[in-house]
């Protein structure tokens, strides 16, 4: 995102162009289903005649069509006028355009799409401001020279339980593939693991052959590079280990929606988070973790969450083990893949209301008081918190057999420039039946910067 360097942002863009803005037309664009895209004027609008069902219809945000006047055409555009389109402006990286300004203009083409776009996020700019680029362009090369693709291939190794920091190391050797119709090249990455090659222009899948310890998924791209410009594409090499099983519930039925956590067995330090990572099931209750380095997990659901009301459950380990204790850990070796790991929700746990009052010491309610409810089997996180009503009152839910400490604070205002904090003392509570009247007071201060 952003600016480029000029080769590259060159050797990207469909067109690029010096042209002057002629007219601004705001208008919505028409998208069909199936079709290309088409204007909601209707104008030259392109069906497809191998479709025999009807195209649905949506619309994208507002665009705004600019229309240029080519003076000088680098590489995309044959005609004396163009139109090209971009957004607003307000937040959608719309290019503002000014009629009657010159401008140097890198547009790109979308799959599918009739028309040419422009952004904030190009190398688009006003004529004057476009100094580089001018150097860069107007010393391109004839037709048919050729174009540069170049990057780097590093092996990535990532700890997605223990804090998500990662190292980069390069990997020499890597044969690089660039496959189009009936053309194909190959290079080979060097001590620095970068690779550079002379292609002709075109679209170009580009595959690094990983060893098969690594993840395949990002392995290959495609890229599009015209005459004179470059290319500039990175592979990140990651382990390839794997954790699969599915979720089903209580009476055997794979379960969607539910989200799995895969955690370190070390223990975690003492009332802070859980730190880990989490999958989500689809329709079939299967879950899968990818891109794992080498080490040993725990699998299971609400490990890093107390029950909630969207999964109202008690944490449980791999295999079927209320505690960590009792779980059964998961070694993977480098680019290992393993399945089979299934899960069965226990049975659902029963929410009860947790209702009390917030005042100042004067008795007095505390408005919009800051109340928590914390499951003490799950610490550093609320397992629900809310405000408080103008009498102070609260409602919270929390689940029968459950243990939680009950915790509120409010700023009261002062005349200096600090904030008082004021807490009440929390209370532990076991939840075995719906709780009333309970009353917290804000009485003990702690000082924190006012907040302007």
């Amino acid at each position: 995102m952003g600016p480029q360097p000029p080769c590259e942002a060159f050797g990207a863009a469909t067109s690029v162009f010096i042209g002057k803005v002629e007219r601004l037309i705001s208008k919505p664009l028409e998208i069909r289903s199936g079709d290309r895209v088409a204007e909601s004027q209707n104008r030259n609008p392109q069906r497809s005649a191998s479709r025999g069902a009807p195209a649905t219809k949506a619309f994208s945000p507002p665009q705004v069509e600019v229309v240029f006047s080519v003076e000088r055409a680098f590489v995309g555009v044959g005609e004396p006028q163009v139109s090209v389109f971009t957004g607003q402006g307000d937040g959608d990286c719309g290019y503002r355009f000014q009629v009657g300004q010159r401008y140097l203009v890198y547009t790109s083409q979308h799959p599918g799409a009739s028309h040419l776009s422009t952004s904030t996020c190009t190398n688009t700019k006003p004529l004057a401001d476009a100094g580089k680029d001018l150097e860069f362009l107007r010393q391109l090369p004839p037709a048919g020279t050729g174009a540069t693709v170049e990057g780097r291939v590093v092996r990535v190794t990532s700890d997605p339980v223990g804090g998500r920091f990662k190292w980069h190391v390069p990997i020499k050797g890597v044969p690089i593939l660039l496959h189009r119709d009936e053309m194909q090249y190959e290079t080979m990455t060097n001590d620095q693991g970068q690779f550079r090659i002379r292609v002709q222009q075109g679209e170009y899948k580009v595959r690094a052959v990983l060893a098969d310890h690594f993840d395949q998924e990002y392995a290959s791209k495609t890229i599009r590079v015209n005459d004179g410009g470059c290319a500039r594409t990175s592979f990140n090499a990651e382990p390839g280990g794997r954790i699969r099983g599915r979720v089903f519930d209580a009476a055997g039925m794979p379960k969607a929606g539910v989200e799995v956590d895969l955690i370190s067995p070390d223990a975690n330090e003492t009332g802070q988070p859980q730190k880990g990572t989490s999958a989500m099931t689809d329709k079939e209750g299967s879950f899968d973790f990818q891109r794992l380095a080498p080490g040993r997990y725990l699998l299971g659901i609400n490990l890093r969450m107390p029950p909630n009301s969207q999964q109202p459950y008690s944490p449980i380990y791999y295999p079927a083990a209320p505690e960590a204790a009792q779980a059964q850990a998961i070694t993977i070796g480098l680019g290992e893949q393993t399945t089979g790991h299934d899960l069965r929700l226990p049975t659902r746990l029963v929410g009860k209301a947790v209702r009390g009052t917030v005042v100042w010491p004067d008795g007095l309610p505390a408005y919009i008081a800051h109340v928590s409810l914390y499951d003490l089997e799950v610490p550093g996180v609320p397992a629900q918190q809310t405000g408080t009503d103008p009498r102070g009152e609260f409602t919270l839910e929390g689940y029968v057999g459950r243990t939680y400490q009950l915790k509120a604070s409010s700023f009261m205002d002062q005349p200096a420039k600090l904030s008082q904090k004021m807490h009440a003392e929390p209370l532990v509570l076991r939840l075995d039946d719906s709780v009333s009247g309970l009353k917290l007071i804000l009485a003990s201060p702690e000082m924190s910067p006012k907040t302007p």
